[in-house]
């Protein structure tokens, strides 16, 4: 593919062969998810030139394999966030922006996207841990990189911080307008960040992973977004910015659908729906208006006749923010 990230890489170690391929758009952000051991981590530096792999990589285009890393315009983050202890925040994130000669206020929108502003001055040695990440990450995309890699960047932070975080992180990137290949071990990072999924096992891309519905907020009523129980998940209310658009993600996996009057899920957000007709090894469903491809098996519906009325109650609402400005 001419625009986009594609690769065909190899490489061996005593016990573990990787071989893995896959052709990914020229934007958005793509999670690598699977079991520990499974090539996540080996992928990633292979792609970055870190990891010495037969194959190739190529970039919009342009191929990176016969390119040492610092040429290939290739950012990485690393889970220990690795920041320069001799320098404040903002001379990390300087120093991305000086390799690449990044326009000064390009780097004010990634300082401001990642609300970085408050602790420029600051010593590296007093910032918590999702200040880190975000400076790592900051000072990763003002480097104005062609691709962004993420190996788990929240690895070791708490519910909590994690949660503040993921916003900033998604803000970012979008805004960065790269290309990112993001592992995770987390299946709710992947929902709540990613536009595509990959699975990997045993060193092989071995085909898409779960993918989530998501569903505008501003398609849903507010009295159904207030009867959301969950105190631990952000109501995006309390988060979202004029011009930024959020979505309620649902996995299908953790989601119930029965007729209205047999549902009982007092801990759950429960939405109006409509059942449809077959999809493909989907169903059709109407959410609050809107139509989507329910990606299970016809079993999930078996107490609900097509065309007649149902709700979907969701255990774990999580919300994602897709992008910013106008769709035009």
């Amino acid at each position: 593919m001419s625009e986009g990230l594609s690769f065909d890489l190899a490489l061996g170690h005593p016990g573990f062969t990787l071989s893995a391929s896959a052709d990914l758009p020229g934007q958005g952000i793509t999670a690598l998810v699977g079991p520990s051991g499974s090539g996540k981590t080996t992928l990633l530096q292979a792609i970055a030139g870190l990891e010495a792999a037969a194959g190739h990589v190529t970039l919009n285009g342009r191929a990176l394999h016969p390119l040492p890393p610092h040429k290939r315009g290739v950012a990485v983050v690393f889970q220990n966030a690795r920041l320069f202890g001799h320098m404040d925040v903002a001379g990390n994130i300087g120093f991305g922006a000086r390799r690449r000669g990044t326009d000064p206020a390009a780097v004010a929108r990634i300082v401001a996207a990642l609300d970085l502003g408050p602790l420029m001055g600051r010593s590296v040695s007093r910032l918590s841990g999702g200040e880190t990440r975000r400076v790592a990450l900051a000072r990763a995309l003002a480097a104005s990189p062609d691709l962004l890699l993420l190996d788990e960047p929240l690895s070791g932070l708490d519910a909590a911080r994690r949660d503040e975080i993921l916003p900033y992180l998604s803000r970012a990137i979008r805004a960065a307008g790269c290309p990112a290949l993001f592992v995770t071990h987390d299946l709710e990072e992947s929902l709540r960040l990613a536009d595509r999924h990959l699975a990997m096992d045993g060193g092989r891309i071995t085909g898409a992973a779960r993918r989530p519905l998501a569903l505008r907020l501003d398609d849903i009523p507010d009295d159904h977004m207030a009867r959301r129980l969950g105190a631990q998940v952000l109501r995006p209310s309390q988060a979202m910015r004029a011009a930024e658009r959020w979505s309620l993600v649902i996995d299908p996996a953790s989601a119930i659908v029965m007729r209205a009057e047999r549902l009982h899920a007092p801990d759950a957000l429960i939405l109006p729906a409509r059942l449809g007709n077959a999809q493909g090894a989907g169903r059709a469903v109407e959410i609050c208006g809107q139509d989507v491809v329910w990606p299970s098996s016809l079993s999930d519906f078996a107490s609900v006749a097509g065309g007649l009325e149902c709700q979907i109650a969701i255990r774990r609402p999580l919300f994602r923010l897709d992008g910013t400005g106008d769709d035009s």
